[in-house]
């Protein structure tokens, strides 16, 4: 399933001009709802387009790993710059570091404590990253000032650079599906030339 969700990252999803801070306000809410309290520092966000079913799954996706592995100093904070809008997802916790983080973004890979919460397959945090660049944006990890780990999310407010970056994503996707098909094949051959089918 981690795949399938990988390979289908919101590609069909039409983006809606939206606004950001609402988005997170309501997962805010929802998260408190839960018992999981997040400072929210609303900055200034014009609206703009975006895919909002699968943004929604990248935030949601970066604050259950802040309240699992974090579990304190939960916050989310926006702000535009020079065209970008970014909203930082930021815990206290004691896990694994912005650096192992960025190495994990890489589809299968695994940290020791997890946080790319993936279920085993390795696909969260690089589902994560998918959405971000599908929406000609950028996902990093940077280590925070007394402890914790900030996860930024940067996305341009004019998406129209976004569509080419979309097709690169897109055939990244297919090459990947093309290897794990070979991959099978090619234990499938084997199988059955050592008589184990």
């Amino acid at each position: 399933q981690q795949f399938m969700d990988y390979a289908g990252s919101g590609e069909r999803e039409t983006p809606q001009t939206g606004d950001l801070n609402a988005l997170i306000g309501q997962l805010v809410a929802d998260f408190a709802g839960l018992g999981h309290a997040f400072d929210f520092d609303e900055g200034e966000v014009p609206a703009f387009a975006f895919r909002p079913i699968s943004l929604m799954r990248l935030l949601m996706n970066l604050m259950q790993n802040a309240v699992v592995y974090g579990r304190t100093g939960l916050g989310v904070r926006t702000w535009t710059e020079r065209g970008i809008a970014y909203a930082v997802v930021s815990d206290r916790g004691n896990g694994i570091g912005a650096a192992e983080l960025e190495r994990l973004k890489a589809p299968f890979s695994r940290g020791a404590n997890a946080r790319s919460h993936a279920g085993g397959t390795g696909l969260g945090l690089a589902i994560v990253e998918r959405i971000a660049r599908l929406h000609g944006g950028s996902l990093t990890f940077r280590d925070r000032d007394g402890g914790g780990l900030e996860a930024v999310v940067a996305l341009p407010l004019d998406s129209s650079g976004a569509v080419k970056r979309s097709l690169s994503a897109c055939r990244d996707v297919w090459l990947l599906a093309l290897g794990s098909w070979l991959l099978a094949l090619g234990f499938g051959l084997w199988a059955l030339g050592f008589g184990l089918w």
